[in-house]
Parts: C-alpha cells; structure tokens; sequence
C-alpha cells in the first residue's frame, strides 16, 4: 500500500478483514465470500456497498471491513487508512493538540488520548463515542491511532455501530496496527 512518495507500508491483517476496493469491484463480492445463500449474500453485499461510500466519504486511502460472521449479512466494523501531510517536525504535536482542545462538541464524548510508538515510530491512540442527533446519522464507537513516519502522518480508523465490540478501540486498534506492522518497502 503506497504510503508516501515511493514508501509502501506493509500491513498485515487477519482474515475477518476484507479490502472493501477489492469487494466492491468484484461483481457480486458476497458471493465470493460466503459461496451460497442469496438472501446473506444480498444483505452482505448492501452492508459492503454502503461501508464503501462511507469509506470514500471519509477520503480513505485503503478500507477494510470487519466481517466476524459473513453468513450473517452484517459489516461489523469500519477499518481506514488515511495519509495526512506532514508539514513539519511537530505535525503530530499539532494533531495532539487539536485533538484534546477541540473537546466542546457534545456530540463526541469520552474521549481519550494516548502518546504510544508503533514499531519504534512516535504514535497517538485515540478512542471516542459520537453521538449525533437522530437525523445525523447513528451512534458509533471511534478508534484511530496516528503514526508519524517522518515522511507522512499514517491515521488508521476504525468505526463501528456496535458499542459493545470493543472494549476499547482505540486500543483494539493499537494492538492491530502494531501486530500487522510490516514496516516500509520502497519501490
């Protein structure tokens, strides 16, 4: 996956995670994955679609859903990456900043913030809980951990609808970003 310039990041993720630009390409992805019943495969195939525009919506560079039971139909989780610019030294002392004094929107709550490295690069974790007005959309469960790689910012995201998923995801996602690091090729 490109990251900046000519670096690629090697990022490996277990298999309950589908690359939505490869489903959402295919012809009928939830076929490929379940390999059966059409009414599963309809609903997986419209929850796939809808996380793809939401995906796209939040300018991701790569996303990922989060299947644990196919058959089901349902999108458990959101994964995104996105590559942010790094206009300075301080660009995630500056992330840092904006994310804990921008904490008046009473949408966002419980918010927390954490300095952490990732693979010996300097890192944030974050994790909150939006809750819109009815009209605005559902309530979701926010994960993100920001990487600084001294070429780029790195914000991975992970989103879901389902408050109990995760005891934590900002954690959660620490933990999958740090296990599937695979560092940076050139090419």
């Amino acid at each position: 996956m490109r990251a900046a310039g000519e670096m690629y990041l090697r990022l490996a993720l277990p298999s309950h995670y589908v690359e939505l630009s490869l489903a959402h390409d295919s012809l009928n992805p939830a076929s490929e994955l379940l390999g059966g019943d059409a009414a599963s495969n309809a609903r997986l195939h419209s929850a796939l679609t809808s996380v793809g525009i939401f995906a796209r919506s939040q300018n991701a560079l790569r996303s990922w859903a989060l299947l644990l039971a196919p058959r089901s139909g349902a999108v458990d989780a959101v994964l995104l990456l996105r590559t942010l610019e790094r206009p300075s030294d301080g660009a995630l002392e500056q992330y840092y900043d904006s994310v804990t004094t921008n904490q008046d929107d009473p949408k966002i709550v419980n918010r927390t913030i954490a300095r952490t490295m990732v693979a010996d690069l300097e890192a944030l974790v974050v994790s909150d809980f939006v809750l819109p007005r009815a009209a605005e959309g559902p309530a979701r469960e926010r994960g993100f951990v920001i990487v600084d790689t001294g070429v780029a910012l790195l914000e991975f995201d992970i989103e879901t609808q389902d408050m109990s998923l995760f005891d934590n995801a900002g954690q959660y996602l620490l933990g999958l970003v740090a296990t599937g690091w695979g560092g940076f090729d050139e090419k």
